[in-house]
């Protein structure tokens, strides 16, 4: 039976040379469980000599693939290197920054120098590794965002609690208690500035919202993540309502429904710090996310149109982390009903999005009586039936008297609404 050999790094360096090696991907590639890590730590007292054993003796190590040291540690080491791939980490005043491109995991990989960490960092054909690790443009900053967002979920993790020796290479049993957490701090404080200078970039908000879309079905409980993602996740409602995204808004809004934080023994939502945002008290918003919603059902619907023309229930929301949640009835409340054979797709589609755009707006902070004249205002517009339109008024204020009663913070769910009558079979179904 093959066995594939345990490769090691070594790290000379400071915490900040620590930032950039966790930031640059290293918490990706440990899961396979064939990466370990060994950490010198560097100090402006720590002497000389010591420096240069330990260089010395991670060189020689025949298990070290890779070495990275912080160029203020190289400039006080004068042995030369011998028996492994030296990767030079910039420093300098500011927070941690991925500079190297050694550990970058999409670019700078065809470099000769690079050739023993292409040995330990990947198996595949050298063609496909040659064309995975130059893609376009495009996916080079769309993996770049991937690699921080999944940084940023890694390191939320890491305490001093964890019982791994191998992710925690930046703390000792010499080190304060708190220094751990201090540290964690300052690699997501890297990492989400990082992130925020890319949110400037015409696509930057929605290839964030995109890649945190992905990280919904690994993690939730964000824990020291959450005031970061908090400001992130402002920033890009502010990019998408001036570009116009209602795509990406609404995407955003249904993962800040998703992560939270424990205090206590109750959870905190992402919903709670970005309430206040002025999108959500923006009418023309929620009419685009309205029409947006009904395109896509209809488009859904074309795509699985049975041969007899009936029209179909809207389809579950989308199960997997690559899969859009801005579709059809993945709002948090779509209402449904059997529609007679002459009643148009459009409607059909209105008044399934309807129920999930007004409980939107109710979740986010919309006062009950714009959401009223909103709802009545659509209504009227698109004629929708008397009954139609008091079992959504009647909604409104169920989630009103709800709201009020609330003691915590979680995600409201509606109550049903009273049986119809014939021919109509309307219900509420829960996303």
């Amino acid at each position: 039976m093959e066995t594939t050999e345990r490769r090691a790094v070594a790290l000379i360096g400071n915490e900040e040379a620590v930032g950039a090696f966790l930031l640059a991907g290293w918490g990706q590639r440990r899961v396979s469980r064939l990466l370990e890590c060994n950490w010198f730590c560097v100090r402006e007292s720590t002497p000389l000599e010591e420096i240069e054993a330990t260089w010395r003796a991670f060189c020689e190590a025949p298990q070290v693939a890779v070495l990275l040291v912080s160029a203020a540690v190289k400039r006080r080491i004068s042995s030369p290197a011998t028996g492994a791939t030296i990767v030079e980490i910039p420093c300098g005043d500011g927070p941690p920054r991925v500079t190297c491109t050694v550990y970058e995991p999409y670019a700078g990989w065809a470099a000769d120098e690079s050739s023993v960490a292409r040995a330990f960092c990947a198996s595949a054909p050298l063609d496909e590794e040659r064309e995975a690790c130059c893609p376009p443009a495009q996916s080079v900053v769309n993996e770049r965002i991937d690699a921080l967002v999944a940084a940023v979920f890694r390191l939320a993790t890491i305490g001093d609690d964890d019982d791994e020796p191998d992710v925690r290479p930046a703390w000792t049993t010499d080190r304060p208690a708190n220094a751990a957490m201090n540290f964690k701090l300052e690699v997501l404080n890297a990492a989400t500035t990082e992130i925020a200078e890319n949110l400037q970039a015409p696509t930057g908000a929605r290839d964030f919202v995109l890649a945190l879309n992905r990280q919904r079905t690994k993690m939730v409980d964000v824990s020291a993540a959450f005031p970061f993602l908090a400001g992130l996740t402002l920033t890009v409602l502010d990019r998408c309502q001036a570009r116009r995204d209602v795509d990406a808004i609404l995407t955003a809004m249904m993962l800040a429904q998703s992560f939270y934080r424990t205090k206590g023994h109750r959870r905190e939502y992402l919903k709670a710090a970005i309430q206040t945002h002025p999108v959500w008290a923006d009418v023309v918003f929620w009419r685009r996310a309205l029409a947006l919603c009904v395109r896509k059902q209809r488009a859904s619907f074309s795509a699985r149109r049975p041969l007899d023309d009936r029209v179909l229930a809207p389809p579950p929301p989308p199960r997997t982390e690559d899969d859009s949640p801005v579709y059809a009835s993945c709002l948090p409340i779509s209402f449904r009903f059997a529609a007679p054979p002459t009643e148009s797709a459009e409607r059909v589609a209105l008044w399934s999005q309807l129920g999930g755009i007004v409980h939107a707006m109710l979740e986010f902070g919309t006062h009950p009586d714009a959401v009223r004249a909103f709802a009545d205002a659509v209504c009227s517009e698109h004629d929708l039936s008397r009954q139609q339109r008091a079992i959504i008024l009647q909604h409104i204020e169920t989630v009103r008297r709800a709201q009020n009663h609330s003691d915590d913070d979680a995600p409201l769910h509606a109550a049903d609404p009273p049986p119809p009558e014939p021919p109509a079979t309307i219900a509420v179904s829960h996303g």
